[in-house]
């Protein structure tokens, strides 16, 4: 009985493969019966059997036409389904008054859409190395939005350079993807500035990207 739930766990690892393993399991059923009626044919050379044999033949070929079709309809839906992909770096200033007028920069990756249709329910999740930033959700430059729907692109934050500072707006879980609860928090750029940024997009409905968004700090700083 053991073997029942390792079996279970295996089909569900082969989920994108689920339909084709199914159609070859049919394919080998449906081939056995006009095989073992031909034969009849051969042997016993009746009208009664070659009816049998073409009604046979005739099922499974229409059996395996019903299921090439079905897999071709979701594979075409599967590659229409759209996918998030990320795009270049950006940086913008922000101002801000500290006694005397200061122009910060805000660093940004655009995240893009490909396909039709519109990705649902978008976070993008932060792990810098070498810090205690791991999994942690930033915001979308779109009213600084934790959580959002993507019909073309949008920009993701990635931090600030504030004077000799790195300073990140984050937080580890959403509560309403309208309002926000978001946490700034600054390190020294020599303690990160060689450290590598990994961004994981999810979303509810779309594709997402093949691999996540990896860079030094210092080359975001660098290359926007």
């Amino acid at each position: 009985m053991k073997r029942i739930p390792r079996i279970a766990s295996l089909y569900k690892k082969l989920k994108p493969n689920r339909l084709l393993i199914f159609v070859s399991v049919i394919i080998f059923v449906l081939g056995l019966a006009p095989g073992f009626s031909i034969a009849q044919v051969q042997k016993e050379r009746s009208t009664y059997s070659v009816i049998i044999t073409v009604i046979n033949v005739f099922l499974a070929a229409s059996g395996m036409l019903t299921l090439f079709r079905q897999w071709i309809k979701e594979t075409r839906a599967e590659e229409k389904k759209p996918k998030l992909e990320f795009g270049e770096l950006s940086k913008q200033p922000e101002y801000y008054y500290y006694g005397k007028d200061l122009t910060e920069y805000v660093y940004f990756i655009n995240v893009r859409i490909i396909g039709e249709g519109t990705a649902e329910r978008c976070r993008a999740y932060i792990d810098v190395e070498g810090t205690y930033f791991t999994n942690q959700i930033t915001v979308w430059n779109r009213n600084d939005k934790l959580e959002i729907d993507i019909d073309r692109y949008e920009t993701l934050r990635l931090f600030r350079v504030s004077g000799s500072n790195i300073v990140f707006k984050l937080n580890s879980t959403v509560t309403n993807k309208s309002t926000n609860n978001t946490n700034e928090t600054a390190r020294r750029y020599k303690e990160i500035c060689d450290k590598q940024m990994k961004i994981n997009i999810k979303s509810s409905n779309t594709k997402l990207p093949e691999k996540p968004f990896e860079m030094k700090v210092e080359d975001i700083i660098q290359k926007a």
